[in-house]
């Protein structure tokens, strides 16, 4: 699961059009970087839930800080940057649909409070 940090003020602070660009910029940039069997999606405002089948957490891991750096290099006028902060989780016997997207939304606001732009897991 990933949100976008701080996106409420580029809205605030931009309007809303420039918001849009930041969702479509996300989205692209996300959508080039997965594998063909990887899907994503956004979930609401700014946040995106990526499925990776056959990924365990190791590997969701990396592809999130793959990610992270992504969001990171792109470059939209005249905000000073976007930064997005990503919670892994992987399924374990006995998960259902929600209970392994709780875990990746816990471990993504772990990220927030820990400092945002950054990945955490939870197992």
């Amino acid at each position: 699961m990933s949100d976008i940090d701080s996106f409420k003020k580029f809205n605030d602070t931009y309007g809303h059009k420039t918001g849009d660009e930041v969702l479509k910029e996300f989205a692209a940039a996300i959508s080039e970087s997965i594998r063909s069997i990887d899907r994503a999606g956004r979930l609401g405002g700014e946040e995106f839930l990526i499925v990776c089948p056959e990924t365990n957490l190791s590997g969701a891991v990396l592809l999130a800080e793959k990610l992270r750096a992504v969001v990171e290099s792109i470059k939209i006028e005249p905000l000073p940057g976007i930064t997005a902060s990503f919670g892994c989780a992987s399924y374990t016997r006995g998960d259902t649909m929600d209970s392994l997207i709780s875990r990746s939304d816990k471990a993504m606001y772990k990220a927030k409070e820990l400092g945002r732009n950054r990945v955490e897991s939870l197992a």
